[in-house]
């Protein structure tokens, strides 16, 4: 049996403030294209049985515009495949935290053939294909009570749709970096992948392999926290054939996505390699890496060029030749010579950055210097692309601090003493110094339940 196994659509998506001709936002029709691709490509391969592994809608409450397209599309591929039954969860995203809020999924179900389990988990049987599906939604999981993640004996191709974090197995080896958060996690070892004929995920944004018979989809269009992590794979879905026990991935096309290489404003020593602009393959960043420690980016408004004013120049924009100097000269890049690599980056880009999602991370780049930079250019590259990302980040502060190995760390005495002796300033020359030692001493002493080896006041003198 051939079944088709997508997941993380997102449909009602948005980013970028940028609208389509039609006036919908450009990445909402991205992902609204992605989707009938999809389908389109479902149904010239008829497979038997449709999967849906979760997050079908990006939020519990899409657009209306979304809604109606989904239900357009799901019902277009029913009546294009009428003998395929079409089985949806939910994923975290389109499952809602109170109960009375309802699941949008829900509708779908009004369609003929299609078959949602949007809470508890559930088992579907279709006679007619002597298939038996284990569905467990986002709820069904997050709750964590122990489920019994059982195939049916009697039935002759059992399936378990799930969509959560995998985990243990070697599956953390596998997935690369956590794409999206909130999902519940479920262990390889309750799974048992051998049992079943085959095993559909959700919830992981790229298509991956956790065992022969078990895979994650991937989304259809990047969607994801870190979409600069997916920059250079494919998005598409999965088919699977439960006789030969084969799966194929089918690509999707979608809008382009360039993580440029970055570099370092640092300037080098002679010798010694200008920046850390590398090949395509450069390092990427970590999971959530996108504004973590950057500088306020063009696209918060912080630091643009809307009229920034080199040092004694009034009234009209900083040139190459007009620029703040950076601090430290000689340590950084100067701006042109910044500018000029932002450029051939840029210009190296093939078929070039129109209507393109473009990142480009420069390190090392203090506030004065990311202000000298030629701000006029970055904007006519932001109105060329559909996005385009300055990530200027400042440069690193490293710290000395003056404890640990080789030295031994002082007791609490000893920085009592250091203190009062080195640093500590009298407000009377009236106060001995070394007295207060005595007396510091002496209270520790106290304090840990033992007598300082020479008392100021003696006891029995006292007596």
């Amino acid at each position: 049996m051939l079944l088709a196994h997508l997941a993380d659509l997102h449909l009602g998506y948005r980013a970028y403030h940028r609208l389509s001709p039609g006036g919908i936002n450009a990445r909402e029709r991205d992902v609204a294209l992605a989707f009938r691709a999809a389908l389109d490509r479902v149904v010239e391969l008829e497979p038997a049985l449709v999967l849906v592994a979760g997050d079908v809608f990006h939020t519990v409450r899409p657009s209306n515009a979304a809604i109606a397209d989904a239900f357009r599309q799901f019902a277009r591929l029913r009546a294009r495949l009428p003998e395929a039954p079409v089985v949806i969860i939910a994923g975290n995203h389109d499952s809602p935290r109170a109960v009375e809020t309802g699941s949008i999924l829900r509708l779908l179900a009004e369609i003929p053939g299609i078959i949602v389990v949007d809470d508890a988990a559930r088992r579907v049987h279709l006679e007619e294909l002597g298939t038996s599906i284990l569905c467990l939604p986002h709820n069904a999981l997050a709750t964590g009570e122990r489920i019994a993640l059982e195939p049916d004996p009697e039935a002759r191709v059992n399936i378990l749709m799930l969509h959560g974090d995998v985990r243990g197995g070697g599956a953390e080896e596998k997935i690369r970096y956590v794409s999206e958060y909130g999902g519940a996690a479920v262990e390889t070892s309750e799974i048992r992948p051998e049992r079943w004929d085959y095993v559909a995920l959700g919830h992981y944004h790229i298509a991956t392999e956790i065992a022969p018979n078990m895979w994650y989809a991937g989304g259809i269009e990047r969607t994801s926290t870190n979409i600069w992590e997916e920059a250079d794979g494919a998005k598409g879905f999965l088919t699977y054939d439960t006789e030969t026990r084969r799966a194929t991935f089918h690509p999707l096309p979608g809008r382009e996505v360039v993580d440029l290489p970055r570099f370092s404003a640092l300037a080098r020593k002679a010798g010694e390699a200008q920046g850390d602009v590398g090949p395509a393959a450069a390092e990427r960043q970590e999971a959530g890496d996108e504004g973590a420690g950057t500088l306020p980016s063009q696209d918060d408004g912080a630091g643009e060029d809307t009229g920034v004013v080199a040092e004694g120049d009034e009234g009209g924009e900083a040139t190459s030749s007009s620029r703040t100097p950076p601090a430290l000269p000689g340590r950084y890049l100067e701006p042109a010579e910044i500018d000029a690599r932002i450029r051939a980056l840029v210009e190296g880009v093939p078929g070039g950055i129109e209507g393109k999602i473009v990142r480009l991370v420069i390190t090392d780049v203090p506030r004065e210097l990311f202000r000298a930079l030629d701000h006029r250019q970055i904007r006519e590259y932001k109105a060329e692309a559909l996005h385009f990302h300055l990530d200027a980040r400042r440069p690193e502060i490293k710290r000395t601090v003056g404890y640990g190995a080789p030295f031994r760390r002082l007791t609490l005495a000893e920085e009592v003493q250091a203190f009062l002796t080195r640093h500590w300033q009298r407000s009377s020359e009236e106060i001995r110094t070394e007295r207060l030692v005595e007396l510091a001493e002496r209270y520790l002493a106290e304090a840990a339940g033992g007598e300082p080896e020479d008392a100021l006041v003696d006891a029995s003198a006292e007596a």
